[in-house]
């Protein structure tokens, strides 16, 4: 099962970035781990909108969490959200929001 390092409700893609680095400096290496239940390819405008404010409700996000997830071995359903001018995915983990509530910038396989 793959791993990574969830933020908890960041406002924006730096905050994302700030936050995991300052998790791992504290907790070491990606310890979350998740699954990809489902991928969203959005376009460019959308992509700069919701890295802007991962707060908003999204009614993508609402359809993703209205939708059953289920823990798969203690990892939670994930949406994988990208662009095609971004060269990162994000990991979406709703926990039933209609807004990221947690986010993580995928790591490269």
């Amino acid at each position: 099962m793959p791993k990574t390092t969830f933020v908890r409700k960041p406002g924006c893609l730096s905050d994302v970035r700030n936050g995991a680095d300052l998790i791992r400096q504290h907790y070491g290496p990606d310890h979350h781990p998740y699954y990809v239940a489902a991928e969203r390819v959005i376009s460019p405008t959308e992509w700069e909108d919701l890295t802007s404010c991962f707060l908003a409700d999204r009614d993508w996000l609402e359809a993703f969490s209205n939708q059953d997830h289920p823990d798969i071995e203690g990892a939670p359903g994930c949406l994988r959200v990208t662009s095609p001018h971004s060269e990162i995915a994000l990991l979406i983990d709703t926990q039933g929001y209609p807004y990221a509530r947690y986010v993580a910038i995928e790591s490269p396989a």
